[in-house]
């Protein structure tokens, strides 16, 4: 690969520049150096910046979410709850004038707290012809010292371990062991993403106190669709439409659905909650032959319910939920997480039934359809000192059922062990190994017959990250990944399959010169043999914007992302990408098709508050 030793070059350019520049306590820095280490540093900052970015309405947050911020005192959280009880608050600056904060305390708080207003929404995507492809909106208020909500318009739900009802969004297998196994329910709150898959449109009731909760809702919304012969064959979740056939999918499948959420809380340890849900289609789905389809969900109508527990010890706790659907699937997961300070386990047992049918289930598991799935994990976490940090998780899993890909069953498995290092202050490093074998369908020609056997593929990655946090204001981080993508073992088709790898490098840069401005950028160089040994990158991008980008071949790529706020309630982002291919005369096909080997993409996102 000739591009390897210009990646070289650049990993030796990029951490000379990090370290050239003279590390000065900060805020940030003190925090991350007293606070207990649950998650490796780079994690930890990225979480805290998302708040910063993203901060409670404190108009609305309960205690619980509250005590989410990092350094929120929860004496200082119920003087909060208490103020706001009196009346709602219209400046933040109400807080430090009624409540005993030092000004260090109040600088670090406020970042995390804002007075919203509902907002409303309207999105295009590119190649898209309406300015409001996309429309989201909702109102809210409360009463009775806010343990009664009302939302009009969208919004998003998330109880339980996410069997009967969640987001399509929600932490999965990475470089964290403990958490992603326990959903923490999800607060009842307005829709603000540009995301345009499974929205919720109508109403919800929701009451809470001590000891029970009760939750109710009501949607009609729709789904882009493909019709056939008037019924719905496939349901489509790009949320694209820029082409003549992508806008006759557009709101073709409408669903009208309630449902409800009840939880009762037993002497603060035993927590039990009940949900249930009930939806309508219009058209109906149709009934697929094909043996991948066979037990996907078709009809008009559908029913699910379930049971979710958690109980606390002295430890840890051990949670579960079971749920079974309209047509007689079931679905469960009982986990359990154990906490002897600087050492952390999870386990989880998850058995997803092939005939489990729910559009709005996403449970922990290898699959995104919460069905057709039995698997076993196992995290730890072990922190021997306050500078070092260890993870390591195993996975394994199976599919009884054929799926689209693979047209019988198929098994695999998944591992990860990390360490982290700190050597001095700002600046850490994290080597990650992690490797998933899963069984492929590969069509092959062996003595003039056409064969299609199951082939364990395995894809291990080598990861070298470092950070500098030089200031407040500036953060530097480096990366360097190696994929190996192979045969797991030897045998008679081994020799029709090839052994592919590929290799990828960044550097990006947070600034804030002034409060009021911020930058970042990445410029990454790649170099894989295929598309099947690709790699990916989670990329800064617009507010309610996910991008984790899929890189392949040989080239190099770097984006900027600015926001510019002009008052507390305004500001206006851009997102500017280029992508550069080396030997490559057009980019992606069909529609997408750019005649071209350099990609060019800009977003630019208004947000108005009054």
């Amino acid at each position: 690969m000739q591009v390897v030793s210009h990646l070289i070059l650049g990993l030796v350019l990029s951490f000379l520049f990090s370290c050239s520049v003279a590390a000065q306590q900060t805020d940030w820095e003190k925090f991350l150096e007293s606070e207990k280490e649950t998650a490796e540093s780079s994690e930890l900052l990225e979480k805290l910046e998302q708040l910063r970015e993203h901060p409670l309405d404190v108009n609305r947050a309960n205690l619980k979410m509250l005590l989410t911020i990092p350094g929120m005192r929860p004496t200082v959280a119920r003087s909060i709850m208490a103020l706001r009880r009196k009346h709602k608050l219209v400046n933040l600056e109400e807080i430090p004038q009624n409540i005993t904060l030092t000004p260090d305390e109040w600088r670090w708080l406020r970042q995390f707290l804002v007075i919203r207003v509902p907002p409303l929404v309207l999105e295009k995507d590119s190649g898209e012809r309406n300015w409001n492809d996309l429309t989201v909106f909702y109102l809210e208020n409360s009463f009775w010292q806010d343990r009664l909500r009302f939302i009009f318009g969208h919004y998003h739900l998330g109880f339980g371990q996410g069997l009967v009802f969640w987001t399509p969004y929600a932490f999965a297998k990475g470089g964290e062991p403990i958490f992603p196994t326990k959903k923490v329910e999800l607060p009842v709150e307005g829709n603000r993403s540009t995301s345009e898959t499974e929205l919720l449109r109508g109403a919800v009731a929701y009451y809470h106190s001590s000891k029970f909760s009760l939750l109710a809702f009501y949607s009609d919304s729709r789904w882009d669709a493909t019709l056939t012969n008037g019924k719905a064959q496939t349901i489509a979740k790009t949320g694209l439409h820029r082409t003549a056939t992508e806008m006759a999918k557009k709101d073709q499948l409408r669903e009208k659905l309630y449902g409800g959420h009840v939880t009762k809380q037993f002497k603060e340890k035993l927590c039990i909650g009940l949900s249930f849900y009930q939806s309508y289609f219009q058209p109906e789905l149709m009934h697929s032959s094909k043996p991948a389809d066979y037990f996907r969900f078709w009809g008009s109508r559908n029913q699910v319910g379930g049971m979710n527990i958690d109980y606390l010890f002295t430890r840890g706790m051990i949670f579960g939920e079971i749920a079974a659907c309209h047509h007689g699937g079931k679905a469960g997961l009982m986990g359990a997480i154990f906490d002897y300070h600087a050492v952390q386990l999870s386990t989880l047992f998850r058995y997803y039934g092939r005939e489990f049918q729910n559009l709005h289930a996403h449970g922990f598991g290898e699959s995104d359809d919460t069905c057709n799935e039995i698997g076993h994990y196992f995290g730890l976490r072990y922190r021997p000192s306050r500078k070092s940090q260890f993870w390591l998780y195993f996975d394994q899993f199976r599919q009884p059922w054929c799926t689209a890909t693979k047209p019988m069953p198929s098994s695999g498995y998944e591992w990860l062990l990390q360490w982290q290092q700190k050597f001095f202050r700002g600046f850490s490093i994290i080597v990650r190994i992690r490797e998933k074998t899963k069984e492929h369908t590969e069509t092959v020609t062996l003595d003039q017959i056409q064969r299609t056997p199951q082939i364990p593929f395995s894809r291990r990655t080598y990861r070298g990250q470092w950070e500098m946090r030089v200031s407040p204001r500036l953060r530097l981080r480096g990366r360097v990944e190696w994929i190996v993508v192979a045969p797991r073992r030897e045998g008679t088709f081994d020799q029709f399959v090839h052994r592919e790898k590929g290799i990828l490098l960044f550097q990006d840069c947070y600034w804030q010169p002034i409060s009021s401005l911020t930058l970042r950028a990445r410029w990454t160089l790649f170099d894989t043999d295929s598309y099947n040994s690709r790699l990916y990158q989670f990329e800064s991008d617009l507010y309610g914007v996910m991008s984790n980008k899929a890189l392949y071949g040989k080239g190099s790529r770097w984006y900027t992302v600015v926001r510019w706020k002009w008052t507390k309630l305004s500001a206006i982002s851009l997102k500017y990408a280029t992508t550069y291919f080396v030997n490559r005369q057009t980019i992606g096909s069909g529609y997408e098709q750019i005649d071209s080997n350099t990609d060019h993409w800009i977003s630019v996102q208004l947000d108005a508050g009054w």
